[in-house]
């Protein structure tokens, strides 16, 4: 039945994408303002904020609707497609983001509200408002707040870079890098992690992705990421739970909009 599922899901996923990409390709009709974007990701583990959530494979689709006026909805989740946790097939992730975006003084901005629910697990849902600015600059310096208000009761700060670099391909698409340090306060890092109460450098990860663009207007995405915890006590307090503190992850993305 699991397998069922997963298969259902991945069938109704690719379907989408092919009847977005045909409608892009029909004349235009009369516009109602609205966007949708669509991510159909799989990666070889699922790591949030340096804490290994599944150590195996998993399917993550995403699809994001925005207005013009910079509010936009994404529902996000992600799927075991192993049965490491005997859950093959289960969403075991579903979250709900409400975002709005706009520019102050030149400078980018965004703030919102999310809301991440596990079924078919006993993890308690929470939720988050957020807010995040980019810096600008020639690393596009991006500076977020997050604060969870519900189980938490704690705030997550980040200070990503990121550059596009040329490849040494001809018409290859361009290498994107980037790098985020992280800080949580104690309450934020006794909830996520291992219960150590003290406020903390909590991980660093570094990205690089190449977003390949195909004939149809889709985009592929090939990516991987390295995850590290900092703290030397949130390290010994992960090892002692059986949780790893540096991670390697890789993935692809196919993504289209319309």
């Amino acid at each position: 039945m699991k397998k069922l599922t997963i298969l259902v899901c991945l069938t109704a996923a690719i379907c989408l994408l092919l009847v977005s990409a045909a409608v892009a390709q029909e004349p235009e009709l009369p516009s109602t303002g609205l966007s949708t974007s669509v991510d159909l990701g799989y990666v070889s583990q699922y790591v949030w904020r340096g804490i290994p959530f599944n150590t195996d494979p998993v399917f993550q689709p995403s699809i994001t609707v925005s207005h013009p006026s910079g509010f936009s909805f994404n529902l996000w989740g992600s799927m075991d497609s192993t049965n490491i946790a005997g859950k093959s097939g289960d969403l075991t992730e579903a979250d709900y983001t409400l975002n709005y975006a706009w520019e102050a003084k030149g400078r980018e901005m965004n703030a919102g509200l999310s809301r991440y629910t596990y079924p078919n697990t006993s993890d308690s849902s929470t939720s988050e408002v957020f807010m995040s600015m980019c810096l600008g600059g020639p690393l596009a310096a991006t500076l977020s707040a997050n604060y969870d208000f519900d189980e938490a009761d704690g705030y997550y700060l980040s200070l990503g870079v990121g550059h596009d670099c040329a490849t040494a391909w001809q018409k290859a698409p361009k290498l994107g890098l980037s790098a985020k340090l992280s800080y949580g306060s104690n309450k934020f890092v006794k909830y996520y992690y291992a219960g150590v109460d003290k406020s903390a450098l909590t991980d660093v990860l570094f990205s690089a992705s190449m977003p390949y663009t195909m004939k149809n207007g889709m985009t592929f995405t090939p990516n991987a990421s390295y995850s590290m915890i900092i703290n030397s006590d949130i390290k010994d307090a992960m090892k002692a739970a059986g949780e790893d503190r540096n991670n390697f992850f890789a993935g692809v993305t196919l993504s289209t909009s319309f």
